[in-house]
């Protein structure tokens, strides 16, 4: 009788399980999507000009474009300037000042493009963007590592050459 009475127990036990947990709530649905965008004030949209492949800001007027060099003028503050500038590229060296940011040996976060220095500065009231193109100019082959010897008058030893040779 003792083990009927423990089988018992254990069957009872057994029967008594706890129930599942409720099942999770679903998550709430997501908000609707806005018609209107958003935009930071502080964020400058590109412009349809470009300085070695850098977008202009659409704000800013090109001042000047030489081969190397494009210069870039607007009514903007300095620091959204340098941070549009930040969004776009890396550089080996960023030194920012109160009136000036510089942008050494930069890329272009794209690829596209060369290393450029670019400059963001505060002049008077308005903001320049100062672009170079830091790419260096093809080598020439006119120039030879032995044509210094062949000068009038002397050989690749620096001696006195025959005179009769440069005629």
């Amino acid at each position: 009788m003792r083990r009927t009475l423990s089988i018992a127990a254990l069957l009872a036990l057994a029967a008594c399980k706890k129930d599942p947990p409720p099942p999770p709530a679903e998550p709430p649905p997501a908000p609707a999507k806005s018609a209107v965008d958003h935009v930071d004030p502080h964020e400058i949209p590109e412009g349809a000009e470009d300085a070695f492949g850098l977008p202009i800001p659409r704000q800013m007027a090109i001042a000047a474009r030489l081969g190397d060099a494009v210069r870039a003028r607007g009514d903007l503050p300095l620091d959204d300037v340098a941070n549009y500038v930040r969004e776009r590229v890396i550089a080996e060296r960023v030194e920012t000042g109160p009136a000036k940011t510089v942008f050494a040996k930069a890329t272009l976060k794209s690829g596209k493009g060369a290393a450029m220095r670019v400059e963001v500065i505060r002049v008077a009231d308005r903001t320049e963007l100062y672009v170079r193109d830091l790419t260096a100019p093809p080598t020439s082959d006119v120039v030879k590592p032995a044509d210094p010897w062949y000068k009038p008058g002397f050989d690749p030893k620096d001696r006195k050459a025959d005179p009769s040779r440069f005629e």
